[in-house]
């Protein structure tokens, strides 16, 4: 919830659990939730302690045992202690979904990394959604150059393309 320009946490009941006192908060997954201090995120529980000092830039929620941290200009992967479990060296990421994490590297390049930090679909994508049922949407060039949107599965493989 959010009072003036501070965040807390309610329960079901419109009870507030945690106090309004965070710049910025995003929702509990897995028993941890991304909260701003003072210019930087970190991780508390729903007990309202950290777990996870502030120390990043920006932070995402937790998801499949994950959570995309950025640390200085570049982006990483922590686990639910705070260790680095894929280093910071990418432009932007998402969450992982479907064992695989869309991440970007260079001049709008997205591709999906593994749990292991390693491309499973190398980058090629102007843009690249988190996985659905096994598939993603992906543009390949600017909006308007032509049928540039569509699906792949897990592998990269097209499943299906805009046609106009």
């Amino acid at each position: 919830m959010k009072i003036g320009d501070k965040f807390g946490f309610i329960d079901k009941s419109g009870t507030t659990v945690i106090d309004v006192k965070y710049d910025e908060a995003l929702d509990f997954h897995n028993g941890l939730a991304p909260v701003k201090v003072s210019e930087k995120w970190g991780y508390i529980n729903k007990s309202g302690e950290w777990e996870i000092q502030p120390q990043y830039e920006d932070a995402q929620p937790f998801s499949e045992g994950l959570a995309a941290i950025q640390t200085g200009s570049k982006w990483g992967f922590i686990d639910y202690k705070g260790t680095l479990e894929i280093q910071p060296s990418f432009d932007k990421a998402k969450s992982f979904t479907g064992g695989l994490a869309a991440v970007q590297v260079g001049d709008w390049k997205w591709g999906y990394l593994n749990k292991k930090g390693e491309f499973q679909i190398k980058p090629a994508y102007y843009l690249a959604e988190p996985l659905t049922a096994g598939i993603a949407n992906v543009r390949v060039g600017w909006e308007g150059e032509g049928p540039d949107s569509g699906y792949i599965d897990v592998n990269g493989n097209y499943i299906w393309t805009l046609s106009r």
